[in-house]
Order: C-alpha cells, then structure tokens, then sequence
C-alpha cells in the first residue's frame, strides 16, 4: 500500500537496493542476535559476551534507522495520503451502508 516516488527512476532503484541490503543485513543478524542475547542473559558476568550483544544490538539498530530514512525517501507522502484519504471514505461508505441496513431491519 505504498506510494513510490517515481520522479527519479535511477534515484529510486539505488534506494531499492539499499533497502534490501538493509532487510538482508537485518535477516542475518537474526541468526547471530537472539542466540547472543540468551547467552548474555545465562552469564551476564562474562563481558566478551556482553561486547558482542552490545555490537550486534547497535548494528542492528542503525540498520533499522537507514531503513527508516531510506522508506521516507522513497514513499511518496502526498500519493500516500491520497490514497488513505480515498480508503478511509470508503471505509465510512461501507459502515454507513451497514448502519442503514440494519436500521431498515430494526423497523421491519
């Protein structure tokens, strides 16, 4: 339900890339984070394993930060607003309509 910018195709394709390099870097760590994490928290004395939990978590959240930045570059907010504008009346259309048969059932 994302509205892209297409006003710069070869702008767009670079954060394209980007982005998936980031949800690929993400995944990865996925494998290496939890496993970290539950070994700090069974030692917690042991300060290598703490190094390391700490590297992967500030890894990870400058991942999910360039993500953040990269999406807003590419999300074209005006076409995004439009769209859930034109949702959100629908939504309402729907409800109304409902509300209106089931008032046409209370007095029948």
């Amino acid at each position: 339900m994302f509205a892209i910018n297409c006003s710069n195709a070869s702008f767009n394709h670079q954060c394209i890339f980007s982005m998936r390099c980031c949800i690929a870097s993400l995944e990865s760590l996925e494998d290496t984070l939890v496993p970290a994490l539950i070994a700090y928290y069974t030692d917690s004395d042991n300060q290598s394993k703490r190094l390391l939990l700490k590297t992967l978590s500030n890894h990870w959240s400058d991942e999910i930060v360039l993500l953040e930045n990269l999406l807003h570059r590419v999300i074209d907010t005006a076409a995004m607003s439009k769209i859930m504008r034109y949702n959100t009346w629908l939504l309402s259309e729907h409800i109304i309509d409902r509300l209106v048969a089931v008032e046409l059932l209370v007095y029948l």
